[in-house]
């Protein structure tokens, strides 16, 4: 038997954003064994399997464990160089290499238990040591491409049998029977067929009274469409994507088309990946998108209808240098929206799919460098203008995403703006708020008016203008030192809107409600003001901290601030204000929706809150970008079309508040570690013949092996650092003990009985799961507490009084006769 060596490697994986998507990154320094992923496959349990040029890894979210086959009697290099894998209908992992053949991996036993080699005089052996894909038929036979023909293996009644076959034009093995010289094994996930393609077509697997046969399709000819093929893909409408070369004159260019295999046809779609990469691997997400791995460029990602090569965007992948990556080795969606890439002397890479409802779009300033956005507004052609700390315009178009980068205009006035500026659109013109006044800039021309309010003695000194809302011909102007005033836009005339000498403290934002009134949040409390009458105003100095004021589609006017969390606000008809029963302190940010629902930027990140439900729900994707917090979160908008957008440090995030959704999938709890005694029962003789810790469910044991520790894992990647769990040893505990993220149980002299060790788990936005029974451990008393030990002493006991009843009876009958 062949034996393995585990070895448990942690690390904490590098994150960055391309192209609106969420990208984790792992390396050596992570415990990612080599430098070079080859092949991914996620098993029924949900660990992730990687094959490496320094062995098997098994990843669980939290750390790689990796397993070494002994090839310490076999020369050469490449010794654990392990390039495709494919787990079959037994549960059992084949591990196809660079020159050394296959091995077959127990994942129960976590063991290597089979070798399978090429022997030149042997030809019931491996075509060759060199393997490229490995395939399971619907009859359990395993089909393993190598550099020199197709074998076949099939365990039946546990006697192996084997055969190869040859491609056209081979004359090394009687079994000629595929179309192209070299062929590549694919399974057709509508049919559950296996099928082989190569250069020539496509060779379809049947079985004719348990005997293999081909039926085979020929590309169409000439080669203009496919001259080479270089990989396949399961089309979610149950077509088929082929990638490779196809003929053009006296050049080649990459070919991508959909086979029809009911029509039996093809279509060849537009894209615009360079000539000069190889086209290594397909897959269609959940959406519709084509992603393109490439040898040489990284991943291209190709979106329906495919008519114009335009519909393509490139996803740039980097390394821990900021190198870019770009040979693609391997494709692997699992479970929970994830795509894994490896690559070759790269990364491997996690791309949070679902996350690209949610994009990140940076401003760059120069080389590297990227300004930080503060106030956000949109003009009626449908551009988003933000203004930023660095003292930038910049202007965004919705339609295409293009950036533009204003320089503000370099005059006395300009250069007292104090960024982040207040900034609304109006007409041709962008307004901005300013020291003492308003700046009109004119992107068209670049021409620029500064508009000054008038000093009196009366005026507060150093006052910039912190707010700034527009009502129909009016801005309304808010500044930090407390004046609140309105601008006409056609009179060009400021009017001051507080009292004498009065502060009406920092003030952070204004709403103009559908009733008519004016609200003004300030640090000080809430000022309202009917505006036809200035002079019926009123203050509640409850609401003293307030920060946001927003009015929902049902007319309900929230306020959120740093003091008291969030508040509802019944303003017609009523003079008194009713606090929400909210318990969140501290809310820089509310944004409504179209549903009622409001979206709140608390210190945590982003939450929506449910005023009906009375329900907050935490989501993680958009909460996987650092700077989406209260303390700095700069700017917020909604756009016309119901987008949200929201400015912090790292650029402006946008998303449709209809395209987030809660995460539903939840943790697959299973046992990673048992220690009996301090001691792991894998390294532990009396206990090293039992499954492997995720597959054991019963382990008995002496009374005096009473000290158990398991270690857990929930198997759930969106973000298992997130995930919260609770466990519970049926016959010792009585409710569920909360583990938080702790992944360890301990338990101490245990007393002899029976017990259940239960795992509950909930993933990053709170939804728990049900328990799972993880393992039942039972203690066995010693000899002389165990069941046959008290039935002796029973036996015994009632012996003795026997044997007393009768010496006590001979008494009696022996005085009776005396």
């Amino acid at each position: 038997m062949l034996t393995c060596f585990p070895v448990i490697l942690w690390g904490q994986s590098r994150t960055f954003h391309s192209n609106g998507y969420y990208i984790e990154q792992f390396t050596a320094r992570d415990g990612l064994p080599g430098t070079s992923v080859a092949d991914i496959i996620q098993g029924p349990q949900g660990f992730l399997w990687l094959a490496t040029h320094d062995g098997l890894a098994r990843y669980d979210g939290y750390g790689f464990e990796v397993f070494q086959a002994d090839t310490s009697t076999q020369g050469g290099g490449f010794k654990n160089f392990f390039y495709t894998l494919r787990q079959d209908s037994r549960g059992t992992i084949w591990v196809g290499t660079l020159n050394r053949g296959v091995f077959l991996f127990d994942p129960e036993k976590e063991k290597f238990t089979h070798h399978f080699r090429h022997h030149p005089e042997d030809e019931n052996s491996l075509c060759s040591d060199w393997i490229y894909t490995i395939e399971e038929d619907p009859n359990g036979a395993v089909w393993i491409a190598t550099s020199e023909g197709v074998s076949r293996i099939h365990f039946k009644a546990d006697t192996l049998r084997h055969q190869c076959f040859q491609g056209k034009n081979s004359s090394r093995r009687p079994n000629t029977v595929f179309s192209s010289p070299s062929v590549t094994p694919f399974y057709y996930r509508k049919t559950g067929r296996l099928c082989f393609y190569g250069n020539e077509g496509i060779d379809q697997l049947t079985f004719n009274e348990g005997a293999p046969e081909f039926e085979h399709i020929p590309f169409p000819a000439g080669g203009e469409l496919l001259a080479e093929v270089s990989t396949m893909a399961n089309s979610r409408d149950g077509q088929i994507w082929i990638a490779g070369k196809g003929q053009k004159g006296e050049s080649e260019e990459n070919t991508i088309a959909r086979w029809n295999p009911r029509k039996n046809s093809f279509q060849s779609i537009s894209h615009a990946i360079p000539n000069d990469v190889a086209i290594n691997h397909l897959y269609e997400d959940e959406k519709g998108n084509l992603w393109a791995g490439t040898w040489g460029r990284g991943i291209f990602i190709l979106k329906p209808p495919f008519h114009s090569a335009a519909d393509q965007e490139h996803l740039p992948l980097f390394s821990n240098d900021d190198r870019e990556t770009g040979n693609i080795w391997a494709f692997c969606p699992d479970r929970f929206g994830n795509l894994w890439v490896g690559t070759w002397r790269g990364p491997l890479y996690k791309i949070h799919l679902r996350s690209n409802r949610a994009s990140l779009t940076k401003l760059p300033i120069g080389r590297n460098e990227f300004a930080v956005p503060g106030h956000i507004t949109e003009d009626a052609g449908g551009n988003v203008w933000a203004t930023t700390k660095e003292g930038y315009l910049f202007r965004q178009s919705l339609a295409t995403g293009r950036l533009t980068r204003f320089a503000l205009p370099g005059s006395e006035a300009a250069r007292t703006i104090e960024a982040p500026t207040p900034v609304v659109a109006v007409d041709e013109a962008i307004w901005l708020g300013s020291h003492h006044g308003l700046l009109q800039f004119f992107p068209a021309t670049g021409k620029h008016r500064f508009f000054e309010i008038t000093r009196t003695e009366k005026s507060l000194p150093k006052d910039w203008i912190n707010v700034l809302v527009r009502q129909g011909d009016t801005l309304w102007c808010g500044t930090t030192h407390g004046s609140l005033y309105s601008f006409d836009l056609k009179t060009r005339a400021f009017q001051a809107w507080h009292e004498e000498y009065t502060n009406l403290g920092v003030i952070n934002d204004i709403l103009i409600s559908s009733e008519g009134f004016l609200l003004a949040s300030t640090s000080k409390g809430l000022h309202k003001i009917e505006a036809s009458k200035p002079s019926n105003r009123s203050f509640n100095s409850s609401y003293a901290g307030g920060l946001d004021l927003v009015e929902a589609n049902d007319g309900t006017i929230w306020l959120s601030s740093y003091l008291g969390g969030l508040h509802h606000l019944d303003i017609p008809g009523k003079a008194y204000f009713e606090q929400s029963n909210v318990q969140l302190n501290w809310i820089t940010g509310v944004q409504p929706d179209s549903q009622g629902r409001l979206w709140l930027v608390g210190p945590n990140g982003l939450f929506r809150f449910s005023p009906t439900w009375k329900n907050i729900e935490v989501f993680t994707e958009l909460n996987r970008f650092s700077f989406f917090n209260a303390a700095t979160v700069t700017g917020k908008y909604r756009t016309q079309d119901g987008r949200f957008l929201f400015a912090g440090e790292e650029g402006i995030i946008s998303f449709h508040p209809d395209s987030i959704h809660a995460d539903t999938f939840l943790p697959n709890v299973v046992a990673r570690r048992i220690l009996i005694n301090n001691q792991d029962i894998r390294e532990d003789e009396a206990l090293s013949s039992l499954p492997a810790p995720s597959f054991l469910r019963v382990i008995n044991l002496p009374y005096f092996r009473n000290d158990i520790t398991v270690e857990y894992a929930g198997l759930q990647f969106n973000q298992p650092d997130a995930i919260r769990y609770s466990y519970r040893l049926e016959g010792l505990q009585e409710g569920w003990v909360e583990a938080g993220n702790e992944r360890i149980a301990r338990f101490s002299n245990l007393p002899p009985g029976a017990y259940s060790f239960r795992v509950k788990a909930a993933n990053g936005e709170g939804v728990w799961g049900e328990g799972e029974t993880l393992l039942t451990i039972r203690i066995f008393p010693p000899w002389w507490r165990s069941w046959w030990a008290y039935l002796l002493y029973g036996i015994s006991a009632s012996a003795t009084l026997w044997a007393l009843y009768r010496f006590q009876l001979n008494r009696r009958l022996a005085a009776a006769e005396a």
